[in-house]
């Protein structure tokens, strides 16, 4: 599902569901050596927001997000889509804007990956991480 929109719908419908989902420290995604602490909606310098979350027995969420998570479960059941891959298809995601995941398959896994090293310092780059929020990407029009 596209991270931008859930973020969207949470900041005109839920205000106070999305500040309780980009507080710093709310969040602890484990599964490496050191759990990963931040929040699910993350602001960055240039004023784009990344989304991370996974809703396995890896994470760890403050009471405060607690208090919200079904709300914005709901948010992400509402706004999910799903699709077949067939034998020899992919997709690309551009990981920070997209949640993404797999149910089960048949047959072997083979999976390659495409890393691209984003510089927001190059002008000319026209992929950033994460995404604009629609409240600034209007104002600017």
């Amino acid at each position: 599902m596209d991270g931008k929109k859930v973020y969207d719908i949470l900041d005109n419908s839920f205000p106070d569901v999305l500040e309780e989902l980009s507080a710093p420290g709310s969040v602890a995604f484990g599964g490496d050596k050191i759990p990963l602490v931040g929040s699910i909606f993350n602001h960055l310098p240039n004023d784009n927001i990344y989304i991370r979350f996974r809703y396995d027995n890896l994470v760890y969420f403050s009471p405060r997000v607690l208090n919200v998570i079904d709300t914005f479960l709901n948010v992400l059941k509402a706004n999910c889509f799903s699709f077949q891959l067939c034998e020899n298809q992919g997709y690309i995601v551009k990981n920070g804007q997209w949640l993404h995941g797999r149910k089960s398959f048949i047959g072997s896994r083979e999976m390659y990956r495409i890393l691209l090293n984003i510089n927001d310092m190059v002008p000319t780059a026209k992929i950033s991480f994460g995404f604009t929020p629609s409240r600034i990407t209007n104002k600017i029009l």
